[in-house]
């Protein structure tokens, strides 16, 4: 395994920026693939998990970029960069982020597809932490007994935590799983969203507190 990037006990501005970047670019590109590709019935996933949710714009190290705005949402736009953030902007994004992933791998569940789990190996049994916006919606399946909400506490263990579990996401969302994710299933037909979007475009590596490790080597 590579060198550990973002760990419980360590996390810096520039890894954060760049792990927000990376997971919703990786998002953006699969549901570009999935509304392209030939075996899939659905052509609207970019517009029903990017363009409806994501309300902010994020920024990496490198100068790039990805922004959208949701108009009934314009009063929590928020803005993440390497010159900074606030707590809120960073409790929105995550929220975004759990609205997003649930969107998406509910849709692929309804879409006639091989595998009818998406939600279930990606999203319920992964994302266990639950997190309430500005609004006081809330989002996740709360095993993990740990809440991001309004006025809390920053805690760093947590953040690392949630962003482990939203690479894992991506992770079991697009591999061959032989009874799930998007390269296994016999429906569609690209057998490369984990190379594009997981593989190559997620390169940091996360250390959870049970210490298992998700991610790739770092190439910048």
């Amino acid at each position: 395994m590579a060198n550990v990037d973002i760990k419980p006990s360590g996390l810096v501005t520039s890894d954060l920026v760049d792990v927000l970047y990376m997971w919703w670019s990786s998002l953006k590109g699969i549901c570009a693939k999935l509304d392209d590709d030939g075996g899939v019935t659905s052509t609207d996933y970019e517009a029903n998990v990017i363009t409806a949710i994501l309300n902010g714009s994020i920024s990496d190290t490198r100068g790039n970029n990805i922004i959208n705005a949701v108009t009934a949402k314009a009063d929590r736009f928020y803005i993440i960069s390497p010159e900074g953030y606030t707590k809120e902007a960073i409790l929105e994004c995550f929220y975004d982020m759990l609205d997003a992933a649930e969107t998406l791998a509910e849709q692929l569940d309804g879409d006639s597809l091989t595998f009818t789990n998406y939600e279930a190996t990606a999203y319920t049994a992964i994302c266990t932490q639950l997190v309430e916006n500005q609004r006081g919606n809330v989002l996740g399946n709360g095993t993990a007994v740990h809440k991001f909400s309004p006025g809390g506490l920053w805690d760093e263990k947590e953040i690392v935590e949630f962003l482990y579990n939203a690479v894992e996401f991506i992770h079991l969302l697009t591999s061959d799983e032989t009874t799930s994710g998007l390269d296994g299933d016999g429906t569609v037909t690209d057998t490369n969203y984990e190379a594009l979007w997981y593989t190559a475009n997620i390169t940091r590596v996360i250390e959870n507190s049970a210490s298992s490790t998700i991610g790739n080597a770092r190439l910048f």
